[in-house]
């Protein structure tokens, strides 16, 4: 069976991953930031 698939769907998928991986490298970067205050203070 063939099961449509609507572009729409499709593309509002694909803006909620990028969004969430956006959030993870925020995040990540963060991390990194508060990794090196802690090292130079």
């Amino acid at each position: 069976d063939h099961v449509p698939v609507d572009v729409l769907l499709v593309h509002s998928q694909d803006h909620l991953m990028t969004s969430m991986l956006c959030q993870d490298l925020a995040e990540e970067m963060i991390n990194l930031y508060e990794k090196l205050q802690a090292v130079s203070a």
